[in-house]
């Protein structure tokens, strides 16, 4: 076993009613004592007692720092990756519960990514309520994902299917992807998710390994069903997140080496091509991409959803 190979950047803000319990499930989770280097709180300028409760843990290996100013989620997460060392990087948000199994699970699996190149492991979730109480499926599930699905560049233009909270990332990702841009990246598990796809090095341990706390502060969560009403407002949203993923697909276009793009297959750079100045394209055009047999998203309703912003920009 490689000992202190492991840092934990965990996110917080106000979030002095769900971080003891996370905090806990991680210190005793099996491996912890020896795997873990830091646990590193980066907080973003919280006004409850969130730090409090931290350093009222006592716990050596915990470190929290403490934003200068409120940087949201991307931000919190890149000043948080800035101070790690490790050889792998796991995220933490501060609301969810560890398996008391995860770190060694991850840290086998490890074993499996190629070193020198950006590598992500990401397992399954249980979906619970604030109380913990399980929601009868998994993030899977939910968002209708075969557990492959990330592997697989051209599948994450416009989706993300691995929470930051049961992603494990190599040293060679996280140099890769930090300083996050929070301008131009929606989200950093979608970053870098990316990133080792290109260099197909993702690996999935399809079970869950974290209770997925979904409540009304979520800064992200699950997809769930709340009627007529909540279909209005995931519509609203999907059209929000269509146009930033536009943009965080131009800008990652951009920041790819030649010798990344060459690693993606023809069809792929074809389409990544395309959306890069989606802008620019004519409405013939985007009614062609919308009519493509490739798929945009994982569920067939959200992949309609998706053709018609194509169609409509």
């Amino acid at each position: 076993m490689y000992k202190n190979c492991i840092d934990i950047v965990l996110a917080s803000y106000n979030g002095a009613s769900f971080i003891k319990e996370q905090l806990d499930s991680i210190r005793n989770s099996d491996g912890y004592s020896d795997l873990i280097n830091r646990v590193i709180v980066s907080d973003d300028c919280s006004v409850d007692d969130t730090t409090k409760i931290v350093h009222e843990l006592n716990d050596s290996k915990i470190e929290v720092v403490t934003n200068t100013f409120n940087k949201g989620p991307v931000g919190n997460f890149s000043h948080g990756l800035s101070i790690s060392t490790a050889q792998f990087v796991m995220f933490s948000d501060q609301d969810d519960v560890w398996c008391k199994d995860k770190l060694l699970k991850f840290y086998e699996k490890s074993k499996l990514l190629d070193i020198h190149h950006p590598g992500v492991i990401y397992s399954n979730l249980t979906l619970v309520d604030k109380d913990l109480n399980p929601l009868g499926r998994n993030f899977f599930e939910n968002e209708k994902i075969s557990f492959d699905w990330g592997g697989e560049i051209s599948n994450l233009f416009f989706q993300n299917v691995a929470p930051g909270c049961a992603m494990l990332l190599n040293r060679k990702c996280v140099d890769r992807i930090n300083p996050l841009d929070d301008k131009n990246i929606v989200m950093h598990d979608w970053w870098a998710l990316m990133f080792a796809a290109i260099h197909s090095n993702v690996l999935v341990i399809n079970e869950p390994l974290v209770k997925y706390r979904q409540h009304d502060n979520n800064a992200v969560g699950a997809t769930l069903d709340n009627g007529f009403g909540g279909f209005y407002k995931k519509i609203k949203k999907s059209w929000v997140n269509f146009h930033r993923a536009i943009n965080q697909l131009n800008f990652f276009y951009n920041e790819l080496s030649q010798s990344e793009i060459d690693k993606i297959n023809s069809s792929g750079r074809k389409r990544m091509t395309f959306f890069s100045a989606f802008n620019k394209r004519s409405v013939i055009q985007r009614i062609h991409a919308a009519c493509n047999r490739y798929p945009y998203k994982s569920d067939k309703f959200r992949d309609f959803i998706t053709r018609i912003f194509i169609i409509i920009g």
